[in-house]
């Protein structure tokens, strides 16, 4: 049912709702027949008829010397809700670029667990760039997600185009035709040129993000959104990647 707190939504106060739910109800009514139907003193209900008829949702009518006061069509609401749509459409290019001006600080969220770390895999599925970039360790990943999810993840990947550019360990290689270089997988592959242990953190990044995965023995993975941070890393990796090598080397 119905209730003047039901109104308050709208940023009426309760008192205010209480009195324009009355004259729904009763149609036509005095401050006295107010008063006496809502338990509000009359000089609250001047000071109330006041707001609501500059909300548009009460209208005063004479009767010779008396005032009453009658409920417009609760389509008002709309009315009020689209002219607020139109002027947050009319300032919001000004507001977002008063939020540029100043360099907002990173976001990071932390996640554990297997279910944390897939997560935070899924997340690079969210890039705009299509493509993503990172170092690491396949064996690791495999340890942490499980087949089943990396093999999704996978499909899911290519279904949206998103390539994926890897500097991995041979040493921690998995063999099987999903994680080859190839260009039908949309993946490009080389290998860091030196040893590097075999359960090393994944590093990824992607539009202004950064995620690390931990190693199969932490079960951690964090996502830093910076576009500082962002184009450091690619800095870096773009550095690796010159200098890795081919799967044939």
């Amino acid at each position: 049912m119905l209730t003047e707190n039901d109104l308050q939504q709208f940023g009426l106060s309760k008192s205010a709702a209480l009195v324009y739910m009355n004259l729904l109800q009763n149609g036509g009514l005095s401050a006295t027949e107010l008063s006496e139907n809502t338990g509000i003193g009359r000089t609250n209900i001047y000071n109330l008829i006041e707001q609501l008829v500059a909300e548009n949702l009460v209208t005063i009518d004479f009767n010779g010397s008396k005032k009453r006061f009658s409920a417009n069509d609760p389509v008002v609401f709309l009315k009020k809700t689209e002219d607020q749509l139109e002027m947050i459409n009319q300032l919001l290019p000004e507001l977002k670029a008063l939020y540029q001006l100043h360099p907002a600080k990173p976001k990071i969220s932390y996640h554990e667990g297997s279910e944390g770390v897939r997560a935070v895999t899924d997340d690079l599925l969210t890039t705009k760039g299509g493509r993503y970039c990172y170092f690491g360790s396949i064996l690791a990943q495999f340890e942490l997600e499980g087949p089943d999810h990396l093999n999704a993840f996978i499909a899911r990947r290519l279904s949206l185009g998103i390539r994926s550019l890897a500097i991995r360990s041979r040493r921690a290689e998995r063999p099987g035709p999903l994680l080859a270089p190839n260009i039908e997988m949309l993946r490009q592959v080389r290998f860091f040129p030196g040893p590097v242990p075999e359960s090393i953190p994944n590093l990824y990044i992607y539009d202004s993000r950064v995620a690390i995965i931990s190693n199969a023995g932490e079960k951690w993975a964090l996502i830093i959104e910076s576009p500082e941070l962002a184009s450091l890393m690619q800095s870096v990796w773009d550095m690796i990647w010159e200098i890795s090598l081919e799967e044939d080397s």
